[in-house]
């Protein structure tokens, strides 16, 4: 689905701020990332009964680019399961600005 990502460091090598718009889905998003480290989000309540924490790891992280990769849990961080793998890059470096791989397969 086409879409554009935005986005420039807010403290340098350290805080990268964005924005992502999908104008098919009419959506727009903030995203704040801290590149160097791993936080999980809290629980958050899904329709089923269940919650839902989800973990961003940044890591390979280069002066032009770095990796991000998410992961699911449905059991409050006791098993993560794979979810999406983004390479971030300068957009002047390879005249783009972000790379998404699909999720992973469920076990």
């Amino acid at each position: 689905m086409p879409g554009t990502y935005r986005f420039e460091w807010v403290v340098a090598d350290r805080v990268v701020s964005g924005r992502s718009d999908i104008p098919e889905q009419d959506t727009s998003s903030g995203i704040l990332f801290y590149v160097r480290e791993q936080r999980a989000t809290p629980a958050t309540p899904l329709a089923d009964g269940r919650s839902m924490r989800l973990r961003f790891t940044r890591f390979n992280v280069q002066p032009d680019r770095f990796e991000s990769r998410m992961e699911v849990s449905f059991n409050g961080g006791s098993t993560w399961r794979p979810g999406n793998h983004q390479v971030f890059t300068r957009a002047g470096a390879l005249n783009m600005g972000i790379a998404v791989s699909p999720p992973a397969a469920r076990v």
